[in-house]
């Protein structure tokens, strides 16, 4: 399930509650439904003891009224939802840093980083084949690719990470330092490319790149993201972060 925006999460949770409730004849006593939506998504309840806490913290007759205790109603939540809490609660507020992917690279320094640029100012395909290399240590699984196709939606097509309990899919786009004949990086330079990556319907689309964006770019990226309702989707990776992942993982 890809990641919802918050509004689309907390609708969704609330109705899969209902549901359960009228599976169960439960009567919704003190708008319980709506409470417990409203903490378990800010308690990121994700597994039946956060639920049972979230539970504990509303006080509400619906226990009494229905006849049935508070472990039972927790068990039966984890039950029916436990596949789809993390995608209810981890919503597209929750926004992914570069250092949530790849945290291996707070220790590079900015002075390490910038002294390594120049080594990795390489066309796209070295910058692929070096970032298949980081994400195999992660042990992620990835689809060989020996030519290109226009069938392929991104540099690296579709894979699945686990990152904080929650299993998020990506795309990637690679942009090499010859990748345009302008000085920097352009929304034009990468739309396309984009958008083909977009059908794979992924989490979230990387783009990595060893040429520097111009100022508007990350503007342009966030109103692309917004446009999608997708708040966070296409994270953009510059030059000096692209370093930091290399340098990180021995490259």
């Amino acid at each position: 399930m890809s990641i919802l925006s918050e509004s689309e999460a907390r609708a969704q949770l609330q109705s899969d509650i209902m549901n359960l409730f009228h599976k169960n004849d439960w009567d919704d006593i003190d708008d319980f439904s709506v409470k417990l939506t409203s903490r378990m998504m800010s308690d990121q309840a994700t597994s039946k003891p956060k639920i049972r806490k979230s539970i504990d913290s509303i006080r509400t007759n619906f226990f009494t009224v229905n006849t049935v205790s508070k472990e039972d109603v927790a068990q039966a939540l984890f039950k029916t939802l436990g596949d789809d809490l993390p995608s209810y609660v981890y919503t597209a507020s929750d926004r992914l840093m570069v250092k949530d992917i790849f945290p291996e690279i707070i220790k590079v320094t900015d002075e390490v980083a910038e002294s390594r640029l120049n080594d990795f100012q390489k066309d796209e395909r070295t910058l692929q084949d070096n970032l298949r290399r980081v994400f195999r240590k992660k042990h992620v699984s990835l689809a060989k690719r020996t030519h290109d196709s226009s069938r392929e939606v991104g540099d690296i097509e579709k894979f699945t990470m686990n990152l904080k309990g929650r299993k998020l899919t990506f795309t990637v786009v690679v942009k090499g330092h010859k990748s345009t004949k302008k000085s920097k990086l352009t929304w034009e330079d990468i739309a396309h490319q984009i958008t083909k990556a977009r059908r794979a319907n992924p989490d979230h689309i990387l783009v990595v790149s060893a040429k520097e964006p111009v100022d508007e770019l990350v503007t342009s990226i966030e109103e692309y993201n917004k446009d999608i309702s997708r708040q966070g989707c296409v994270i953009f990776i510059p030059p000096v972060d692209m370093t930091r992942i290399f340098v990180a993982n021995g490259i």
